[in-house]
């Protein structure tokens, strides 16, 4: 299988690993799920016990036996894999509008290249994918999370045990839970997961988020050269969280070693390095 060749990222911001009030407090204990409403119990345990296989049955069965794809991209012949938090909404619906076709069944692209190609013959398609500092995609992803207006049980409960993101990482996000793909689902599975096969890069082109609008130009490039696709001069913002982080973000050294644990793989892989990232 082909590798990639990676686009160059523009420099990044460097925090020291060190935080100033957003450490959790001092022998605090997690509240019970019993302190929750009833109707956000059932919620919870929908999404834990229940929503995660239902999830990845969809995918399963939207990709490998309906064989659906976005818009025209199988008649196009390029394949956008969709890794969360990467812009990979804006696009989606961006190269959706410019290849034509449906973005129908949208909520069901965050989809791994290695399950496109047990239908398909990558060989034949123009393979891409965007992708993120771990630790910046990972504090995209709670922020998400936390605004999400369509699962308001789910902030809530976020919120009612968890009062800072390195609590959250600390104290929820384990080893455990990210291996079985429990919880929250694809949004905080490893970018590696995406976009490998057999532990290889699997995608032509792979863009970068710190670096999206000079990616985005060397995009449009080679889809016009390689497909006569053209897509407009600027990327739209789609699907930005409405909750920004209020002055400098710091974290505790503990929370960017547990990232660095949890994807060591995407670091390795991407070349990234723990303490260089910008929120």
């Amino acid at each position: 299988m082909r590798e990639a060749s990676v686009a160059q990222s523009a420099e990044r911001g460097i925090r020291n690993a060190q935080v100033a009030g957003s450490s959790p407090a001092a022998g605090s204990k997690r509240k019970p799920i019993s302190s929750l409403s009833l109707i956000d119990r059932v919620n919870y345990l929908r999404q834990n016990l229940m929503w995660y296989p239902l999830r990845k049955t969809l995918l399963y069965i939207n990709t490998v036996v309906l064989r659906r794809f976005p818009c025209n991209w199988k008649e196009k012949k390029i394949l956008f894999v969709h890794v969360p938090k990467t812009a990979g909404a804006a696009l989606r619906k961006t190269i959706c509008s410019a290849a034509g076709g449906s973005d129908i069944h949208s909520r069901y692209w965050h989809v791994p290249v290695s399950m496109y190609a047990s239908v398909l013959d990558l060989n034949d398609f123009f393979v891409f994918a965007f992708v993120r500092h771990p630790v910046s995609r990972l504090f995209s992803t709670y922020r998400y999370i936390i605004s999400r207006p369509t699962t308001p049980w789910l902030r809530k409960w976020i919120e009612h045990n968890y009062s800072s993101f390195d609590e959250f990482v600390l104290d929820w996000l384990t080893p455990k839970r990210l291996k079985y793909r429990l919880g929250l689902i694809e949004l905080l599975w490893p970018q590696s997961w995406f976009i490998t096969i057999n532990g290889k890069i699997a995608v032509d082109f792979l863009g970068r988020h710190e670096n999206i609008k000079e990616d985005y130009q060397r995009l449009r490039e080679e889809l016009k050269k390689r497909r006569n696709i053209e897509l407009p001069e600027e990327l739209p913002k789609v699907n930005v969280t409405k909750i920004k982080p209020s002055g400098q973000v710091k974290f505790l050294p503990e929370t960017i070693e547990r990232i660095y644990q949890l994807y060591e793989e995407d670091f390795r892989l991407l070349g990234y390095e723990p303490d260089k990232f910008k929120i």
